[in-house]
């Protein structure tokens, strides 16, 4: 293999040396998390919880919301705006996305929480108060309607008391993040 077709390869992929190379690199964390989390969206599919579609849609929507922020962010197009690591509107299409995922897992529907909450934790150290508190609302009014919907449309697959019980942790989960003491 070349010896230069290394460093070629990574300024292809990231950028010249600087900021945007780190925000870049950063961005890249989130296809691989999505990636991953395809994978074993599909173990459930292939288990019979996650019907096929739903989760080809899922992905698709993960990985292509993933690239629109990976292309902005090495284009140079974000550098205009206030923040050019596009956090917020990362964190929110994350928080989209868990919301469908809680939407269509089913009976392994609570792990999605713990990503909901990786995803919040992602930008904390990044966000001002107002907007972390802005993200967790969003969250938690997102997955509660998701509940309600799914507790009142599928109640087989989303018990109302199992439901309850998730939005009293998703209560507790918003009060933390929230800031509120």
């Amino acid at each position: 293999m070349d010896p230069q077709a290394w460093p070629r390869l990574t300024a292809l992929v990231l950028g010249p040396p600087g900021r945007r190379r780190a925000r870049v690199s950063l961005a890249l964390l989130a296809p691989v998390v999505y990636v991953v989390f395809a994978g074993v969206q599909h173990a459930e599919v292939l288990l019979g919880l996650v019907d096929r579609q739903e989760s080809n849609l899922l992905t698709l929507f993960n990985l292509a919301g993933t690239f629109v922020f990976y292309l902005l962010i090495r284009s140079g197009a974000s550098e205009a705006w206030r923040d050019p690591a596009l956090t917020v509107p990362q964190m929110a299409w994350g928080v989209l996305s868990m919301a469908g995922s809680y939407a269509i897992t089913g009976p392994a529907r609570g792990a999605v929480m713990s990503i909901l909450v990786l995803i919040l934790v992602f930008g904390m150290f990044a966000l001002r108060p107002a907007q972390a508190r802005g993200l967790a609302f969003l969250a938690f009014g997102l997955l509660s309607a998701v509940m309600l919907w799914k507790s009142r449309t599928d109640p087989a697959r989303y018990p109302p008391v199992v439901e309850a019980m998730h939005f009293v942790f998703g209560v507790m989960a918003r009060w933390k993040f929230s800031g509120s003491s």
